[in-house]
């Protein structure tokens, strides 16, 4: 599931998560709002939280740190710094955050890095203020169509197109975040 926006509330297997600037907390609840719990303390102005296989990511807008922990709130640690992001979003392999304020050359950005921080570099410029990301990539399930050369396409060039399933093949879905 991919999920992330400026303001910071998220949601995967039957849990919100969300930031509270104000307590400097990471929490959860269930989606029926009931037991509500700070699971992560002490955080300088959390933002966009988002959550994704078992992790969890904010921003901390105050210090420009993005963070990640369990979804309990256990092992918290962060994975980058310096970089004033306002909103944040995760998907299978890779974190992406906007840059709503921070240093010349990076205001009105939007960034990518790994999933554990690795390789941060920017992907989108010259943004006027850039707030709420979210991820739409496929997630799919099941064997891939295998490829089939049917003749020549336009240009001389080989035309794709994928095998027909049979009854006994497996179904590939795919589930957009």
């Amino acid at each position: 599931m991919l999920t992330g926006t400026g303001k910071g509330l998220g949601q995967v297997l039957g849990n919100i998560y969300w930031a509270d600037a104000g307590d400097g907390t990471v929490n959860s609840a269930a989606l029926d709002g009931s037991n509500p719990q700070a699971i992560v303390n002490g955080q300088d102005d959390p933002i966009g939280v988002a959550v994704n296989n078992g992790h969890l990511y904010w921003a901390s807008s105050s210090n420009g740190t993005i963070n990640e922990a369990g979804l309990d709130g256990s092992n918290p640690q962060t994975l980058l710094s310096g970089q004033g992001a306002a909103g944040l979003a995760v998907d299978g392999s890779h974190i992406y955050w906007s840059i709503e304020f921070s240093g010349a050359g990076t205001l009105g950005t939007i960034w990518e890095a790994g999933l554990d921080g690795s390789n941060p570099h920017m992907i989108v410029t010259g943004q006027s203020d850039p707030y709420g990301v979210r991820s739409t990539a496929a997630t799919c399930t099941g064997p891939a169509p295998a490829p089939v050369w049917p003749g020549s396409g336009r240009s001389g060039r080989p035309a794709w197109t994928a095998a027909a399933r049979t009854p006994s093949s497996p179904a590939r879905t795919c589930r957009l975040g």
